[in-house]
């Protein structure tokens, strides 16, 4: 998986960060969390940790959600979803465990009291073992029809 980088993301590794709303999803019944990404994957696992979380916070960094139209509008039409556009991931706090996520959205810092983070922001390709293609910026194999 494609990883945030920011202060806090590798220290909760496992504890409140994960990549993967499938697998960890039930660890967080009844919890606040927050999933960053608004892609296809990141309204998939919104749409499954709104049957188990008690709140969500989705981040996307971009001005608008880039997934597909249906499940942004399913996503929109829960009450247990808040969608937070133009927003970046500055932080993810702690002590043991999440605690919380800080972003910043306008200029302004503001700490989200989340006891998850599912980073769904993507995958980093896994084409070192061909190093005789042609790759773009992002390691992913060119190609041409």
């Amino acid at each position: 998986p494609r990883e945030l980088n920011v202060p806090g993301e590798a220290e909760f590794k496992n504890r409140g960060v994960t990549y993967c709303a499938t697998c960890d999803g039930p660890l967080f019944e009844s919890l606040d969390v927050a999933v960053v990404g608004g892609g296809n994957s990141g309204l998939e696992a919104v749409l499954q940790l709104i049957k188990i979380a008690k709140s969500i916070h989705l981040i996307e960094v971009g001005s608008q959600l880039k997934a597909d139209r249906v499940l942004v509008e399913k996503a929109k039409a829960s009450e247990k979803v808040k969608i937070w556009t133009n927003t970046r991931v500055l932080e993810i706090l702690g002590e043991r465990t999440v605690t919380g996520i800080k972003v910043q959205r306008d200029g302004e810092e503001i700490v989200l009291p989340v006891q998850g983070v599912f980073v769904e922001i993507g995958s980093v390709p896994n084409s070192d073992l061909v190093d005789f293609v042609e790759k773009n910026r992002w390691g992913e194999i060119l190609c041409v029809s």
